[in-house]
């Protein structure tokens, strides 16, 4: 399942997720509580640094933090043990500049290789075939 707001990421998740069988875009389908809710019943989350993770944190869900170089993990605590951060250490992390710069290597050099062994590591891994 993809979540998101906006016409553009919910876009976005169908360009992305269009040829995936049993995958599903609930972007703009989910107020806030149901939203929680299905959080909670996730085997596994992969997500950047938002809200989401007091959730996974709250329910010790497995999850996967992608850090773009705006924010760093040295500046925030790991609320979640079940959680692996990736983020790349790049000379210009972090920028703390809220909207990135051009490149955005910081978030694009984390492979869904990467992304895919979290979740393995942690027996979450359910295939799309």
């Amino acid at each position: 399942m993809f979540t998101g707001l906006a016409k553009e990421e919910a876009c976005r998740i169908n360009r992305v997720t269009h040829q995936l069988p049993n995958v599903f875009n609930a972007a703009n389908l989910l107020n806030w509580q149901e939203f929680a809710a299905v959080i909670q019943t996730a085997r596994h989350l992969v997500s950047v640094d938002t809200s989401v993770l007091h959730i996974t944190a709250a329910y010790l869900i497995p999850t996967t933090v992608l850090f773009p170089g705006i924010n760093t993990p040295i500046f925030c605590r790991r609320l979640n043990p079940k959680s692996t951060l990736l983020f790349k250490q790049l000379t210009c992390v972090p920028c703390l500049d809220r909207r990135g710069c051009s490149t955005m290597d910081c978030i694009r050099n984390i492979t869904p290789d990467e992304v895919l062994a979290t979740i393995i590591k942690t027996n979450c891994f359910v295939s799309f075939l």
